[in-house]
């Protein structure tokens, strides 16, 4: 029996976050590992972020988590991944608007987010809905989604 995607906030564990960020690593460009220890990382987005998933069964297939900064009214999104075997099938969208949603239901005034140059997959997707690049630091271009 095929079970649908279920889409939920915040019920991942930490363990659960720093499994899915484990099978996505290469699919980051360049590889998360290269530029933070999963497990540590895992550990704050669990304490500290806002996450917004995909669950097919128990396996957590898709993760979007974002910090809240209430102060200067916006999201800050530090991580989007899907997993590998699922990537293409909508399910970042769906993850993506979800926290577009939320942030104006917090009233806030933008998402932002930075992004790896090299990684144009990812800068088409975030301009596709509405992102645009604000700024540049080293391999880095920031982008807003203005609410």
């Amino acid at each position: 029996m095929n079970k649908e995607i279920i889409y939920t906030t915040a019920k991942a564990s930490s363990g659960q976050i720093e499994e899915h960020l484990q099978v996505c690593n290469k699919a980051f460009i360049p590889p998360l590992s290269e530029k933070v220890n999963i497990g540590a990382y895992a550990q704050k987005i669990f304490a500290n972020a806002i996450t917004f998933e995909a669950w097919k069964e128990t396996v957590l297939i898709g993760l979007i988590a974002a910090y809240e900064n209430k102060e200067n009214c916006f999201f800050f999104i530090t991580n989007v991944s899907v997993l590998p075997t699922f990537s293409e099938k909508g399910i970042g969208a769906t993850l993506l608007q979800a926290c577009i949603k939320r942030s104006k239901e917090q009233e806030m005034k933008l998402v932002k987010l930075e992004v790896n140059k090299k990684n144009k997959p990812a800068i088409k997707f975030y301009q596709k809905y509405g992102f645009i690049q604000t700024g540049e630091k080293d391999e880095t271009i920031m982008m807003d989604h203005q609410l």
